[in-house]
């Protein structure tokens, strides 16, 4: 696990937007709060910088969130390990 610092508060919705080759999950719980896979990596991204994992490792460094995150972060990765299952590219 690594933290990427922006430097300053970014718009997360435009960053997301313009990228189209990652699978993005919006939170529900903030609109500052996004969620991104990227090839075998599980990024939380927040206004003003990120948090990446590998996505193997996600299990247990969940617990490291809140749990209101953490139940997002456990779900998403539920979903893309369904989606891969059945062969689909994420």
């Amino acid at each position: 696990m690594h933290r990427v610092n922006y430097g300053k508060i970014v718009n997360l919705s435009s960053k997301m937007d313009a990228n189209t080759r990652d699978y993005t999950v919006d939170s529900l719980l903030s609109a500052n709060l996004k969620y991104i896979i990227k090839d075998d990596e599980f990024i939380v991204a927040y206004d003003d910088g990120e948090m990446h994992h590998d996505l193997k490792d996600i299990p247990t460094e969940a617990y490291d969130y809140i749990p209101e995150v953490r139940a997002e972060i456990l779900a998403i990765y539920e979903d893309v390990k369904d989606l891969k299952r059945m062969g689909i590219a994420i």
